[in-house]
């Protein structure tokens, strides 16, 4: 592979690490799939609907209407939140931030297509 290639797909590889991790992070959490669609929501309609954009404000209005207020799930939450605000703006893509948080409302009894749906 050339570096140009490599560097595409770096990052991007699924591996039996990641998914372990993803696990092993759900499992201290008790967000459920009502929750993340409950967050889903309240974010879409709290959110300008011309924009795409998530504020870290409205996370946290988000959070707190939906009930989600249990330590680590906020702390999780948040911490994941700025990782996507790559540029610091404060702003997350909505709808791919809250697909990101799909895999941790999976519980050990729930397949992750079945939390998707």
């Amino acid at each position: 592979k050339n570096k140009h290639t490599q560097a595409r797909t770096m990052g991007n590889k699924p591996s039996a690490r990641l998914n372990m991790k993803t696990c092993a992070l759900a499992g201290y959490m008790e967000l459920d799939q009502q929750q993340c669609i409950r967050l889903r929501n309240v974010a879409l309609e709290t959110t300008d609907p011309n924009s795409p954009f998530l504020s870290r404000k409205v996370l946290s209005q988000c959070l707190k209407s939906v009930g989600v207020r249990k330590q680590p799930e906020v702390e999780i939450i948040k911490d994941l939140y700025t990782l996507w605000d790559v540029k610091g703006d404060q702003s997350v893509p909505l709808m791919p931030f809250f697909v990101g948080l799909c895999p941790l409302a999976c519980s050990r009894k729930q397949s992750f297509p079945s939390v998707l749906l």
